[in-house]
């Protein structure tokens, strides 16, 4: 009995070490497919109110926007891994926005705006580095920025009903 106890102890600190690890692992390296796979669907399991799953979805944005800086700093970033990350990006803004406007029917409109004014503001800090790093993402961030701007337009509107 205190060998199975140790076992599975061993095995859940060696799951925790190797999760620990993967949470910084970017697109190319050994860990990151279980940092996609394995973390990140536990996170979307555990985000189970409209808001969690809203703020969830706008980190795993940022954590694309931070993967893409991490990548073409260290020279590694090719054209289908960029691809891959902005189309990332684009399903977790999607998720996020999707979540937003759910809150919204249920008149959570104080917790949508935060999520949305802390996410324009993590794209805003963003902008100027991914800009000067791939000019071809302007275009696309500035989209994302100014859908953003718009959904906190409509969430201030109807706080203020």
């Amino acid at each position: 009995m205190a060998r199975i106890t140790i076992s599975l102890v061993l095995i859940a600190a060696i799951a925790g070490m190797v999760a620990n690890n993967a949470s910084a692992a970017v697109p190319g390296q050994m860990l990151y497919p279980f940092k996609t796979n394995v973390n990140e669907s536990l996170g979307r399991l555990f985000s189970v109110t409209d808001a969690s799953k809203a703020r969830f979805a706008a980190d795993l944005a940022h954590q694309r926007l931070l993967e893409l800086q991490t990548l073409t700093e260290n020279g590694s970033l090719t054209p289908d891994t960029k691809k891959e990350l902005m189309d990332s990006f684009d399903t977790e803004v999607k998720d996020m926005t999707d979540a937003v406007n759910f809150m919204q029917t249920e008149y959570a409109y104080g917790s949508a705006l935060d999520i949305v004014t802390q996410f324009q503001k993590t794209l805003s800090d963003h902008i100027a580095i991914l800009t000067a790093l791939h000019s071809d993402t302007l275009p696309h961030l500035q989209q994302t920025l100014d859908a953003t701007s718009q959904m906190m337009s409509v969430l201030s509107q109807q706080i203020v009903k």
